[in-house]
């Protein structure tokens, strides 16, 4: 467990947001044509924080889903399953349900269900589930994460950058192996985390980002610069 405390004291480089003020009193409808980015986007350009800072600024938000080597272990699953079902369907007669006969030329052909073709269908569900079912969005003011989408019931937690009092990375051995991991963001208003990202790939940079767009949107909030993108889902 690694804590990543935000202060002052290790302030990155301060970025000009001067060029971008003018695009703050842009209509509504151009606000809500965001462009999106993607985790993967970020690793296979090697963007740093203060490039991702950049297109934000620029009406970019970045949308973040739980990584696939995240979930290797519930593919993994999904493989077994299917191939425990075939070697059932054929070695234990006795779990299939039969249904029908169907003449087939000289003979009857019994048609059935597997029980155990069940299996992979519920381990796909659940991998589905875990993938699509939450997202974290980041924009340059605050960062939402939208949980139940797969669900009845749709949740959204936003939190403003100056809100934000510290991150936590935390991490498996296999997480570790494969480079992902949870980050929790604390508020300054709960003792506990308010919010868990799942199985996000290279945590650490990513922490390393919310922090950046925290010092970010306080210094424009001392300096009375218009505000940037916030995103309330």
């Amino acid at each position: 467990m690694t804590n990543i405390k935000s202060n002052s004291a290790s302030r990155p480089t301060a970025y000009s947001y001067d060029k971008y003020a003018q695009r703050a009193d842009d209509t509504a409808a151009s606000r809500n044509e965001k462009k999106v980015l993607y985790g993967y986007q970020l690793a296979a350009r090697k963007l740093s924080a203060e490039d991702v800072a950049t297109l934000l600024a620029d009406f970019h938000v970045l949308e973040l889903r739980r990584h696939l080597l995240d979930e290797l272990p519930a593919i993994a699953l999904v493989v077994i399953t299917l191939f425990i079902s075939y070697l059932g369907s054929i070695y234990l007669p006795f779990l299939v349900i039969p249904i029908a006969s169907v003449p087939f030329y000289d003979r009857e052909l019994n048609v059935g269900i597997p029980l155990l073709h069940f299996l992979p269908i519920i381990a796909f569900i659940v991998l589905i589930y875990r993938f699509y079912d939450r997202k974290f969005i980041i924009g340059t003011d605050s960062s939402t994460l939208i949980v139940g989408i797969l669900s009845l019931q749709l949740r959204r937690v936003q939190i403003q950058y100056d809100k934000v009092k510290e991150l936590e990375v935390r991490r498996s051995i296999y997480q570790r192996l494969v480079n992902t991991g949870d980050l929790k963001i604390s508020t300054a208003m709960f003792d506990e985390p308010e919010v868990t990202l799942d199985g996000l790939h290279n945590p650490y940079y990513y922490a390393t980002l919310i922090r950046y767009l925290a010092y970010q949107y306080q210094e424009r909030m001392k300096s009375g610069s218009p505000a940037g993108v916030t995103l309330s889902a």
